[in-house]
């Protein structure tokens, strides 16, 4: 539980790369950017938008390669954010907390001081599942201890415990079962999302999506 979260707290949920394919990466230069970047490469191509570093520049001069032209100026390969001048494949938003866009972007959580993505969303997920296990054994450990503290008329004999331990006892079902209802919920969330290939962005758009077909009286697939 404890590495699921360290991991999905510390690890990049995945940025697309600058709108200058040249850009230094430094840190981002990932599997997932260089992917990208060939992507980028194929598709101006296709455009019949050629430039340094994708193609060798017939209208170079002795002064230096020519520069790529400016976003505007081309066939955008993929739409560009105006926030982060980084480009915004499907599914990629932008967060503003982190001030930059992420792929396939989750949410953002403040417990973990991080984005959910693409790269980081299978940690995210894991420790949920783990920290909802551990609660579920510390409730069932608890249980007789509790039932004896809460209801001694009612709780098992062999249980001679004293107040101080009943205080502990108690506290530690009541905030176990809160928390294994609450982190429940979003399990089973997460759990229809990762079944339905969703994320959250995703399903509220669907939702929206699908009330709008409604109310024009066409289908929403």
């Amino acid at each position: 539980m404890i590495y699921n979260y360290v991991k999905a707290a510390g690890t990049s949920p995945g940025v697309p790369p600058v709108c200058d394919p040249e850009a230094p990466s430094g840190s981002e230069n990932d599997v997932e950017e260089l992917a990208l970047r060939n992507a980028l490469q194929l598709r101006l191509a296709k455009n019949g938008r050629v430039y340094q570093g994708y193609a060798n520049n017939d209208s170079s001069d002795d002064d230096g390669p020519a520069k790529p032209p400016p976003p505007s100026s081309l066939t955008a390969p993929f739409p560009l954010c105006r926030k982060c001048n980084r480009y915004k494949p499907a599914r990629a938003h932008h967060c503003s907390v982190c001030k930059v866009c992420v792929l396939k972007m989750d949410h953002h959580c403040p417990w973990l001081n991080n984005c959910v993505g693409h790269r980081n969303y299978k940690y995210f997920y894991l420790f949920l599942l783990y920290l909802e296990l551990c609660c579920l054994f510390v409730i069932l450990l608890f249980f007789d201890p509790f039932n004896a503290a809460m209801f001694p008329a009612r709780g098992a004999p062999r249980w001679d415990i004293s107040i101080g331990y009943k205080q502990a006892v108690a506290m530690s079902f009541v905030i176990c079962l809160a928390i294994a209802i609450a982190v429940g919920t979003l399990l089973g969330f997460h759990t229809y999302l990762v079944l339905t290939n969703q994320t959250t962005i995703d399903f509220q758009s669907n939702v929206q999506e699908a009330r709008l077909a409604k109310q024009q009286g066409t289908l929403f697939m």
